[in-house]
């Protein structure tokens, strides 16, 4: 269910970000793994050296060197449109057209171009498909609430609550300056993904497999085991 859900939203941003899919799955799972490893120097930089023997900073190194390469290819391709055949206007069009606008006021160098990409890419794959596991999780681990949902027994549409800043008991996304710029996206998918997959499918765990909801350390709480289910046509 994780790899699916991962492939899923990487795939959706993919065609928002840069017109098309690319396969970067993998690097977005590399990323995530790493940002688990315990960085001294970033603590305590006079033993920055420690880093280096660990190998942390080589695979650091590695990370940035790989997705250069393929967010180098991603720009080319839409620097030259016409001969790749990707169609439509997309954020990487945007940004490369911000760069040619000398009226802005700033330089857009390419190198921040794909750090943003990057973020697009990183940021909003991990998150969103981490969150839709744990909604998935705790749905099948409240079978009540699972059945509430498809049968849309319930509705919160006006409840005072909210998940922008308001409510500070509740805040997924940050508040103020330093809040989820990807916030109304990340909500779409989330729901959409939601509502099709409890409307079509029933879901039951594996097996004799349980459901272990343990998380993992790192800048995101993944599960740390994944979730093993069965899904039916929903009738």
């Amino acid at each position: 269910m994780t790899d699916l859900l991962v492939t899923l939203t990487n795939n959706l941003i993919a065609w928002v970000a840069s017109g098309k899919t690319y396969g970067f799955q993998h690097m977005v799972h590399w990323i995530a793994k790493a940002t688990t490893h315990f960085s001294v120097g970033n603590y305590f930089p006079s033993f920055t050296w420690m880093d280096r023997l660990s190998g942390l900073l080589r695979e650091a190194d590695e990370i940035f060197k790989e997705s250069d390469d393929l967010f180098e290819g991603v720009i080319e391709e839409h620097v030259n449109k016409k001969d790749f055949g990707i169609k439509g206007h997309d954020l990487v069009d945007i940004l490369l057209e911000i760069q040619k606008d000398k009226s802005t006021g700033f330089e857009l160098e390419r190198y921040m171009i794909k750090a943003i990409i990057l973020n697009m890419y990183g940021a909003g794959t991990d998150t969103t498909s981490t969150s839709l596991v744990w909604a998935i999780g705790e749905l099948l681990r409240n079978p009540r609430v699972m059945k509430e949902l498809q049968q849309e027994a319930q509705r919160f549409l006006n409840s005072p609550m909210d998940y922008i800043g308001s409510h500070f008991e509740y805040l997924p996304f940050g508040a103020g300056r330093r809040g989820c710029p990807g916030i109304k996206f990340a909500a779409t998918i989330n729901e959409l993904v939601l509502a099709n997959l409890a409307f079509k499918f029933e879901f039951a765990l594996e097996g004799e497999h349980s459901l272990d909801m343990s998380d993992t350390d790192g800048m995101t709480a993944h599960k740390k085991y994944p979730i093993l289910v069965k899904a039916t046509l929903y009738e």
